[in-house]
């Protein structure tokens, strides 16, 4: 009998040579290849590999950020009905206006220069500012003793919320991949009533509390989305447009690659992304010199 035909022959189990512990077989060997083709060189393994739950993360980031905006919009219109609040700080006409009022001018001071700090220290950084910065604000307004801590923490939240509206949305129209851009960026808006259906609740269930805590619930709950802000900005990477415009090339096109093609940095939708990208930003900074 040939070795061919004996080759040809299974063997019973029990006298089949054992396999070695250390065998790789052929799925094994697919897996270390595919890892190999595109490992991590830049980006934090926090980060998932998969391309859906990393959208997720994207898309996760964008509405809590938008619940945040519409919960805090809503919230100063249901206090001031509360009379635990009005009497607490014997609010007359003025100050209850002043403290409606104190939002907007903390959004409209911190949203002057909120375009150059997110080009300064980077989109995903700017969001860990704006949370942080609200997370603050909240604590404080929510332990506030009398008018003046709770205005200060009106203006501290506001601001915070200045550096969310900017950074945010150009996170997420940078990041997300471009046939998933459209959701993800509707979501950002249309979530916003989501936070106000959340403050009117929350503020309806505390309205009936006889102490304090009536109106420093609803305000202590502000801290909620930014807390989960934070947690979901530990799994997301930078924006790609941010990290070619500081010339991290090889960051940026992981990123891409990540968010695009599972990784394959030499996908075409990743190249021509990439090179969209590149030509458009080396164009900007070229225009900018011209007009120095």
């Amino acid at each position: 009998m040939s070795p061919k035909t004996l080759s040809t022959i299974a063997l019973p189990l029990s006298l089949r040579p054992p396999i070695p512990p250390d065998f790789v077989g052929p799925a094994q060997t697919r897996a270390v290849m595919a890892h190999s083709q595109h490992p991590r060189n830049h980006l934090s393994r926090c980060i998932p590999k998969s391309q859906n739950l990393l959208l997720a993360a994207i898309i996760a980031v964008s509405v809590v950020d938008s619940v945040l905006l519409g919960y805090d919009s809503s919230l100063m219109g249901s206090l001031n009905v509360m009379p635990t609040y009005t009497n607490y700080f014997s609010l007359i006409t003025a100050t209850k206006s002043l403290n409606t009022a104190i939002s907007y001018v903390g959004g409209s001071c911190s949203a002057v220069v909120a375009g150059f700090v997110i080009d300064w220290i980077g989109r995903r950084k700017s969001i860990y500012l704006s949370a942080g910065l609200t997370l603050i604000g909240a604590v404080i307004q929510a332990a506030a003793q009398n008018i003046g801590m709770f205005i200060a923490g009106r203006f501290i939240v506001s601001s915070g919320l200045g550096f969310a509206q900017t950074a945010c949305p150009t996170y997420v129209a940078e990041t997300a991949p471009f046939k998933h851009r459209p959701l993800a960026l509707g979501l950002y808006y249309a979530c916003w009533g989501v936070g106000t259906l959340l403050a009117s609740g929350v503020c309806y269930s505390t309205q009936h509390y006889s102490s304090t805590w009536a109106w420093r619930t609803p305000s202590l709950v502000q801290i909620v989305p930014s807390i989960l802000c934070f947690i979901v900005l530990i799994f997301l990477p930078e924006s790609p447009r941010w990290l070619i415009d500081q010339d991290r090339h090889d960051e940026a096109l992981e990123v891409l690659a990540m968010v695009n093609a599972h990784g394959d940095k030499n996908d075409p939708v990743v190249l021509v992304q990439y090179r969209e990208i590149s030509d458009t930003i080396a164009f900007e900074k070229s225009r900018e010199l011209s007009f120095l």
